[in-house]
């Protein structure tokens, strides 16, 4: 990069999903919602907070079902409303096949609105930029190659933006989930996986490894994710599934439990506003969970790698396996996309508790959208 001063590679813009928004409110054609799961009626929600309203969702002629309501919006069939009398919001997460439908829609005249991710929407602008300037360059300026200096900054104008573009780019397409090269992992790893959802890094690692492995401990605290992790893992040996979340206290948390990649802490602010309280509201998935501080649940083991992907919770994570990355330096991989400080904040905590030269610093993207963006610490 021509400049190492992060000011003079961010760009100012105004987030497009704020303009597009615009354009609804003052759309006098029906507006469906494209697609009908879980983030098709989070875009309900979300507009209905800027008073849009909305006719009901489509879907392709494949899965159309008669009489299929949800949340008293009915499920039309998509094909019988492609017409430039009416208007279309994607609501599903396949950024490919939006863009996809976007275009194809588009060439027939018709309106179509790509929100390209609710996810992180009003989270981050360029005055929050402005106002962490200082500790986005203390970051940047521990990153250890150009790659992580690119990611770094095309994550930023994506996040400002709205557009993707940029960070897509950046995808690297890897057969697994994590850079698993980078990590350098052996086959007498103690891994620990923060968020294991259903066990999909255990069996990644399985893979990876030839199935050679010295310890797995994996905390999740979603119930369902949780059962399916001990079917998953019930013929190996040497592990250990903690039903917790993990942070940096031990205590009892609300979460949202349900079964699915985006379970969290309610407090964990993950959407940066109240959109999703509001979208979660109603729903009867609030349960208790205990949270604990891995420096005093994992005893008696020297940690080789630790992995966190826990929605929004990675900070506090590190803080309360402080004492363990102090003696042990483990591999570090660690999801800074949830929120917008994240990108910032985990790298400058984990170089404030070990001190400078202990750890090299790399961050890898793999998606085609703005999650999936991974910290990468690798003691020296």
């Amino acid at each position: 990069m021509e400049s190492n001063r992060i000011i003079d590679l961010i760009k100012y813009s105004k987030d497009s999903r704020l303009l597009a928004l615009h354009d609804l409110i003052v759309s006098t054609k029906k507006i469906y919602i494209f697609g009908a799961g879980q983030c098709a009626q989070n875009t309900v929600s979300l507009l209905k907070e800027y008073g849009i309203s909305v006719i009901g969702f489509c879907v392709d002629s494949a899965y159309f079902k008669e009489d299929t309501f949800i949340d008293g919006l009915k499920v039309f069939n998509a094909d019988s409303l492609v017409s430039n009398e009416n208007e279309f919001v994607i609501g599903f997460e396949n950024r490919k096949r939006a863009l996809e439908l976007r275009d194809s829609l588009a060439e027939k005249g018709v309106k179509v609105c790509y929100f390209e991710d609710l996810f992180c929407f009003r989270q981050m602008d360029y005055k929050f930029f402005i106002d962490n300037v200082l500790s986005y360059q203390n970051a940047y300026d521990l990153l250890e190659d150009e790659l992580s200096k690119e990611i770094f900054v095309a994550h930023i104008n994506s996040r400002i933006s709205g557009d993707y573009s940029e960070i897509s780019k950046y995808d690297s397409k890897l057969k697994y989930g994590y850079d698993y090269s980078l990590l350098d992992l052996s086959n007498s790893e103690v891994f620990v996986d923060c968020g294991a959802f259903d066990g999909d890094t255990f069996l990644e690692l399985l893979d990876y490894t030839s199935g050679s492995y010295n310890k797995y401990i994996a905390f999740e605290p979603d119930e369902k994710n949780a059962d399916k992790l001990r079917q998953i893992t019930s013929d190996y040996s040497n592990i250990e599934v903690i039903p917790k979340g993990v942070g940096d206290t031990n205590e009892i948390k609300k979460f949202y439990n349900d079964g699915s990649l985006y379970s969290n802490f309610v407090d964990s602010g993950l959407w940066g506003d109240k959109t999703r309280r509001d979208i979660y509201e109603d729903k009867e998935s609030y349960i208790s969970v205990p949270v604990c501080r891995m420096d005093d649940t994992i005893i008696g083991d020297k940690i080789t790698t630790i992995k966190m992907d826990i929605e929004g919770s990675e900070l506090d994570a590190l803080k309360g396996a402080t004492e363990i990355i102090k003696r042990d330096h483990p591999k570090l991989a660690v999801c800074i996309y949830h929120k917008s400080e994240d990108l910032f904040s985990c790298i400058l905590y984990i170089n404030y508790i070990v001190g400078n030269g202990v750890y090299k610093y790399f961050i890898r993207h793999h998606s085609d959208n703005i999650t999936e963006t991974v910290l990468y610490a690798i003691p020296v």
